[in-house]
């Protein structure tokens, strides 16, 4: 991630969308730790990885034998960086990315991975791929053309595949019933957006 130390942007949303694509790009995933002075109202905004934490056991009172076997993605991971203004008395100011100014937080302690291993961007991909059905749906598109466009579309991380409980697997079934439960009413132009849209949710709803 060297290259996005120093990058100046107009405002932290920007500033943020950057942090978060390259460490995507370089294998990670960064949350935010704290914001500067205040969640509200700050000029600061320091990132740790998301593997930053150490994992506490709940039942580190029970016996050995008797713990479930458990696992953790937590590696207490020390690296972060600095999202700061340029200006912090300016409202307007540029922000600027920046390293941790301790070494010890200018590296991960564990390999890089695919951002399929993360569950921030398979989220990002399930919600993708809704908003991706509700505008087709909208543009009055059939649902087996629906269908027939999402398994077109690649998915070259994965994400959606090893999503696991929040997987988003596209299931249409195209029996006379599903057909003519997906059939918008003969009515008012205002009406038939809103039964779209309750018909989009129970196609979601079959999303297993």
């Amino acid at each position: 991630m060297d290259a996005v130390f120093g990058k100046v942007f107009t405002t932290s949303g920007t500033a943020e969308a950057e942090v978060h694509k390259s460490a995507k790009t370089a294998g990670y995933n960064l949350v935010i730790h704290t914001k500067r002075p205040s969640a509200t109202s700050y000029h600061t905004v320091n990132y740790r990885c998301a593997k930053g934490r150490s994992y506490t056991a709940k039942d580190s009172f029970t016996h050995e034998t008797k713990r479930r076997k458990t696992s953790t993605q937590m590696t207490s991971c020390l690296f972060k960086l600095i999202v700061q203004k340029l200006h912090r008395e300016q409202e307007n100011s540029e922000w600027v990315i920046l390293r941790a100014t301790h070494h010890k937080h200018s590296e991960h302690n564990h390999e890089p991975h695919n951002p399929a291993a993360f569950s921030k961007y398979r989220k990002d991909a399930i919600l993708r791929k809704e908003a991706q059905i509700l505008q087709s749906w909208d543009a009055g598109i059939s649902p087996p053309d629906i269908h027939a466009q999402l398994r077109s579309d690649p998915d070259p991380e994965n994400l959606v595949d090893h999503a696991k409980d929040d997987e988003l697997q596209i299931r249409v079934d195209f029996d006379a019933k599903d057909g003519a439960a997906l059939q918008a009413p003969s009515c008012s132009v205002k009406a038939q957006r809103y039964d779209s849209r309750h018909q989009a949710k129970q196609t979601r709803a079959r999303i297993t």
